[in-house]
């Protein structure tokens, strides 16, 4: 796995999302932090007395003998110096997050994943859509792509790369209307890398694997941003134990969402209910998606 050194200051591990990073890289609590404040030292200097002359007697002069000037030693040469400075201490490198590379050059986030569907088989040709990229035993039937890296990692690989987190989008039902809720957090770029027969690299956007049901045509426009999930409460220690987490979507799968569960860790831009008694279902995979398995890249960008 690859790794790149970055610079992670105590202070942003205070918040809610440094915390994340810590948990899913192993630390359990933030009182570990004490052990990084470093303790200055202090120097000390010596104060000379001054006293009457030896000797004196009350109320007669004291005779004062002329003396030659005390001799000035020579200030030292300068010295030379040995070699260069000492180097900095290189930063800590980055954690090893499975099936993640982390690039902060580019702030770029790369997921080892597979395509989830099969569009090629003739019984089932229609594959309705509600997420780009999830997890194992999830939503592989109605994903673009699975992966096995924990959406908790993909989260605290973000954080990583200078993002913070938003919240996620979800949909009400008031007043016999669906009320959309829209999400927030920093922009990201999302797309996928295919290596081709030939063995070069081919960048595919989403939108080329989609088609709209509405239209038939693939999406004029699929935007995405950095939603963060959310938390629940701490699961038992059994819970735990069966694969249990306290952040939603590593209980949920959902990573890349199209239509908003409310726990995706990136979410798109729009609205759209998962409930088809509520809004219509629209995404469809499209023909142009690789075969079932077809190794893939699920690449994150910061905007």
């Amino acid at each position: 796995m690859l790794q790149f050194p970055v610079s992670r200051p105590a202070a942003r591990l205070q918040t809610r999302n440094a915390w994340l990073a810590l948990v899913t890289v192993g630390c359990t609590s933030l009182a570990g932090l004490a052990g990084l404040a470093g303790l200055a030292g202090c120097a000390q200097g010596d104060a000379a007395a001054k006293g009457s002359p030896a000797g004196a007697e009350p109320g007669k002069p004291v005779a004062v003998t002329a003396r030659a000037p005390a001799p000035v030693a020579p200030a030292p040469a300068a010295a030379t110096p040995a070699g260069p400075a000492p180097a900095a201490a290189a930063p800590a490198p980055l954690p090893a997050l499975p099936f993640i590379t982390i690039d902060t050059a580019t702030r770029t986030v790369t997921v080892e994943a597979a395509i989830a569907v099969d569009v090629h088989d003739p019984e089932t040709p229609r594959v309705w859509l509600e997420v780009l990229a999830c997890s194992p035993d999830s939503k592989e039937h109605e994903a673009l792509v699975v992966t096995r890296a924990r959406p908790s990692h993909i989260h605290a690989a973000l954080l990583l790369i200078g993002m913070q987190a938003g919240e996620p989008g979800r949909v009400e039902w008031a007043g016999g209307q669906v009320k959309p809720i829209a999400p927030h957090g920093p922009g990201v770029d999302v797309s996928f890398v295919v290596t081709k027969a030939d063995g070069t690299m081919q960048n595919v956007r989403p939108a080329e694997w989609i088609t709209l049901s509405s239209t038939g045509k693939p999406p004029a426009k699929l935007e995405f941003l950095f939603a963060g999930s959310g938390f629940t409460r701490t699961p038992s220690p059994a819970a735990v134990a069966a694969g249990a987490s306290a952040y939603a979507a590593d209980n949920a799968g959902t990573i890349v969402g199209l239509t908003t569960f409310g726990t995706e860790t990136i979410a798109m831009v729009e609205v759209w209910s998962p409930d088809s008694g509520l809004q219509a279902p629209e995404f469809l995979a499209s023909s142009a998606l690789p075969k079932q398995g077809t190794p893939v890249k699920l690449v994150l960008r910061a905007k």
